[in-house]
Order: C-alpha cells, then structure tokens, then sequence
C-alpha cells in the first residue's frame, strides 16, 4: 500500500472513530456454505443458495471504515473478486478484507483478490500442523498454507493475518501460533471461544485451567513488542475474565449494532453474528438496531472494538510493526 492509502485510511478511520455516524466495521456473510467441517461452528451443515451478487449498495448505505466478507467459505462464491471490485468501486472506497479457511487460496486467485481491491487476507488457523488439518476436516490444509505463505506476501497485501480462536484444545499452541506468525512475515490475532454458536461449553476453560490461560495470555502480550502480535493489550485484559465467568464479561456488548454490524448472505442486518436480523438493508431508514444485555462473547469484533481507541492503539491498528510495514509499502 502507498504511503498516500495510509494517510487516506488514517483519516477515514478517525473520522468514523470522532463522529461514529456509521458502523466501523461491516462484516458481510457472502455465503453460509463452507467446505471445512469445524467442530466449533456449524456452517458447514448450511446449504442455502440464492445469495446476492452485489452488496455494494447495503456498503454505500453504511459507509463503513472497513469491509470484511467473510462465511462460511466466501472462497465458494467464485464471483467474489467481482463482489470485491465493485465495493472497492465506491467513494469513499472502504478497508477490505477477505476471511478465509485458505484451502481455496490458491496464489492465482489471491492475485485476483488483489487487483479487485482486497487489501488484507485473513486466514483462520487454531492448531499447528495436521491438528489442525483434522480440526476443519481438510488434510493437508495446514502444509499447503505454509508453502503459500511466501507467494501471498509476493502480491503485495496491505496485511496478512492469521486469524486464532482460544479455547481448551489448543491452549498450548497458542505462543507456538504467534512463532508460526512470526516465521511467516505476517501478523496474528486472537479471538475467544463463544459458546454462542454451538450451544457447547466444551472448549470454555475449567476453573483450574484458568492459572494457565493467564500465563499464556501474559506471554502473548510480551511477544507483542515484535509487531506480530496484533490483539490489543486491552483485549487480553478481559480474556481470562471472560473465561472464569463462564463465558460472559462486561455489563454488555457496547460495540455490536454500534461499531460493527453483519449483514448475511441475503442482505439482511443483524447487530452481531449471532443474532437473529433486525432488518433487510432496504428497510434501514424505518429500523434501527434493537437494545439488547449481551454478555456471551469476547469475540475479538467486540473486545477489539470496544477498546479505547489512544494514540498508540491507532498506531497499532494502522502501522502493524515497522519491519512488516516496511516489507508491503510500495512505491
């Protein structure tokens, strides 16, 4: 990215941070379907089509800082890099990031991606080697990630980013994960485990596993003076507590329908991915979104956006670390 695209993001970021008039973040669910078989989330059993091939109007409605399309695999719908193009279209044109499992990737179409307009590749991974190929129900997937790794940097993302969800089976992969980060050039950021998509307690933490999650959590956040590490200090404040509570902090979600909204494969709008929809985007100007008492998650939308937003965290969110910076500026 230029040095004119940071500045030109820096300032569309502080002006949705100053006058919150729009969501900063829009997460849009391109399709339920997915071809990996997680444990911890059931899209996979969704098979429903009919998608919309064009969510630019909803984004142009919103205004949001930053795009996120996202599943399911939104690798499956192969008209993504058009869907991505006339996003990237507007004016002002938003942030736009691309969630997925990988195994679709291949370096042709991230190079696709790219030139539609993507500018960050996130990339789901919660174990390190064949765990986590068994974990998703794809062998190989995990090796096939690592050899790519080098030709994705090659095509000139803004970011790549490995996406990690903390919970009990991978406790201890968690440090080794933020290594893989490191050893890959690109950056790591967590998330934790919410009984809310699959109504199961079983990857919540026990009350004596708890001691060891904090000195996990504490050796996470030293390792975040080498730039790899992008969660925030303020979100790992409230990972442990979140877990000795069973699974809710906070007096509720101060972010979902606020900071964040998602909108699913059909154009309809819902404060937060597991909530039913307030509104289909064509009734936006009649519905707001519904008060609710939310305290079921610590996913990283709400704690990253709920954290305050100082100097340095903006720093952090616009300018990873130097070295990697440094590495994806082009002239």
């Amino acid at each position: 990215m230029r040095p004119s695209e940071y500045a030109r993001y820096g300032v569309t970021f502080l002006a949705h941070t100053l006058t919150r008039r729009s969501p900063r973040i829009l997460y849009i669910e391109v399709t339920k379907r997915c071809n990996a078989f997680c444990s911890f989330c059931p899209y996979w059993q969704d098979h429903r089509r009919g998608e919309l091939d064009d969510y630019a109007p909803i984004v142009e409605k919103l205004r949001p800082f930053c795009v996120t399309f996202t599943g399911g695999e939104p690798l499956l719908r192969r008209e993504l890099p058009a869907i991505v193009a006339r996003v990237a279209a507007l004016h002002p044109r938003p942030y736009i990031a691309v969630l997925t499992n990988g195994w679709l990737l291949s370096t042709e179409r991230a190079r696709v991606l790219r030139d539609a307009g993507c500018e960050q590749i996130s990339i789901s991974l919660d174990h390190v080697g064949e765990r986590h190929d068994a974990r998703r129900g794809l062998p190989g997937l995990y090796a096939r990630l690592a050899a790519q790794m080098p030709q994705l940097d090659a095509i000139g993302f803004d970011r790549i980013n490995i996406n990690t969800i903390i919970m009990r089976s991978n406790l201890d992969e968690l440090v080794p994960l933020a290594r893989v980060a490191a050893d890959w050039g690109v950056t790591i950021s967590y998330s934790a485990y919410s009984s809310l998509k699959t109504q199961s307690d079983d990857e919540l933490f026990t009350a004596a596993e708890l001691e060891k999650l904090h000195a996990v959590v504490e050796q996470l956040r030293a390792m975040k003076r080498d730039g790899h590490i992008i969660t925030s200090h303020y979100y790992f404040d409230h990972v442990v507590e979140f877990f000795a509570n069973g699974g809710r902090v906070g007096a509720r979600c101060t972010a979902a329908g606020d900071a964040f909204m998602h909108v699913d494969p059909w154009g309809h709008v819902k404060i937060c991915p597991e909530f039913e929809p307030f509104a289909h985007w064509t009734e936006l100007d009649d519905k707001r979104p519904p008060p609710h008492d939310c305290t079921r998650c610590w996913y990283g939308c709400r704690g990253e956006n709920e954290a305050p937003l100082t100097l340095g965290r903006i720093g952090e969110l616009l300018f990873p670390s130097s070295a990697l910076v440094q590495r994806r500026v082009h002239p």
